[in-house]
């Protein structure tokens, strides 16, 4: 297997999720400390060194709001910003087919804005050597297994479940050839697809800071997060305070 360590690395930012239960807005454009939250996963991908240029997957009338967005915020390594599916596959799919196979793909939600350079970092390396790689927390909490009438079934040993995040990397003719090959209706994490395939998913360190916000709940968690990480409103186009 190529390892990627000849091509380049993109960044796909899946930012095409509805919002449904955020009140309706569109979750990329939900705004964070006064700023679009998809603005801070494009931050996080124009500052790291490993990553050479960035694909984002928005809703199909948001196009212009998201190069406006750009624009203004000056996000240099943005190539191309394009429709989203009816699904996340579907919007990863999009992107991951216009990608040359030697090349390193990062897959990353929009709707987690506490990405760290340290993440990326962890990925990329970990996917030169294996192909497939991606982040995961230990689970916190006693997990069980329902039945349809709301009975247990089993509660799992804990210590062997993870809870899998983003930024997933992967060597790009493997992403591709899983997104080819797989049943349409595996609408999973990309992982999930590799998995599919009966190959092997390696897993890093990920970061329990970076949930992917859901809920209105999830909002107030990551502002919390940034606010700590002295993050604040942008002062002028292209400058973090």
């Amino acid at each position: 297997m190529t390892d990627g360590s000849d091509g380049r690395v993109i960044g796909i930012i899946a930012a095409a999720g509805s919002g449904e239960r955020m009140g309706g807005v569109q979750k990329a454009f939900q705004l964070l400390l006064g700023r679009e939250m998809v603005a801070y996963s494009l931050q996080v991908m124009e500052e790291s060194e490993e990553i050479d240029s960035v694909m984002l997957v928005v809703p199909s009338d948001a196009v212009d709001t998201a190069t406006r967005l750009c624009l203004e915020m000056r996000f240099n390594k943005v190539g191309s910003i394009s429709k989203g599916g009816r699904t996340r596959r579907e919007s990863v799919e999009s992107a991951v087919r216009s990608i040359d196979g030697s090349d390193l793909i990062i897959v990353h939600d929009g709707a987690r804005p506490c990405i760290t350079t340290e993440l990326i970092t962890r990925g990329v390396e970990m996917a030169r050597e294996t192909g497939a790689a991606i982040p995961v927390v230990p689970a916190q909490d006693t997990i069980k297994e329902i039945a349809p009438d709301g009975k247990v079934v089993t509660t799992p040993d804990r210590s062997r479940l993870f809870a899998a995040q983003t930024p997933q990397v992967f060597q790009g003719a493997l992403l591709r050839r899983a997104h080819y090959e797989t049943s349409p209706d595996l609408v999973l994490d990309d992982a999930s697809l590799i998995e599919a395939l009966g190959l092997p998913v390696h897993t890093f360190e990920g970061d329990p800071a970076n949930i992917k916000v859901t809920t209105p709940i999830d909002l107030a968690f990551a502002e919390a997060v940034l606010r700590q990480r002295g993050m604040t409103e942008p002062t002028y186009p292209g400058q973090w305070a």
